[in-house]
Parts: C-alpha cells; structure tokens; sequence
C-alpha cells in the first residue's frame, strides 16, 4: 500500500532526496510527508521528530538500494521527502 501512495506521490510531485536535507525541512516545518528506507541509519531521530512537528511519516519495507532503484536512481536513497 505504501508503495503505491510513493509511486504516485512521484509522477505528482517534486521529490526531495536525503536524510540532512528532510531534517532540516521538518525543522523548518517545509515538508509534508516523508518516506524512510528500512535500513536508514537515522531512522528513529526522523519518526520521532516527524511525530513531534506533525508530519506524515511513512516507513517502507525496501532497504535503500531498493528505494534507489525504484526511484530509477543510480544511487541509494534512505529518505524521500515531499513539500
């Protein structure tokens, strides 16, 4: 299910790669929705400070290289963010 709401936040939407860059824009209260990798290194301070600052976190059952490709990334991504 969680897939399908990504793929489609993807055609719709500008995605925002990288866990210092949703970090800062939770902070800053920019982002809306953020989607983790399973292995993401900093995975519990961004469900904890998404929940705190009240946006809609999603973590997914892929590893990082997964959400790369799937992303059609040459590159592994933990954390993808949208506005």
């Amino acid at each position: 299910m969680s897939l399908e709401k990504l793929k489609a936040d993807l055609t719709k939407k500008k995605p925002i790669y990288g866990v210092e860059v949703a970090l800062k824009g939770i902070k800053n209260e920019t982002l809306s929705k953020v989607y983790i990798s399973f292995n993401c290194h900093r995975k519990k301070d961004l469900v904890r400070l998404c929940k705190v600052m009240g946006v809609e976190v999603i973590e997914l059952g892929k590893t990082n290289a997964e959400l790369g490709i799937l992303c059609k990334k040459p590159f592994s991504i933990s954390v993808i963010s949208f506005k």
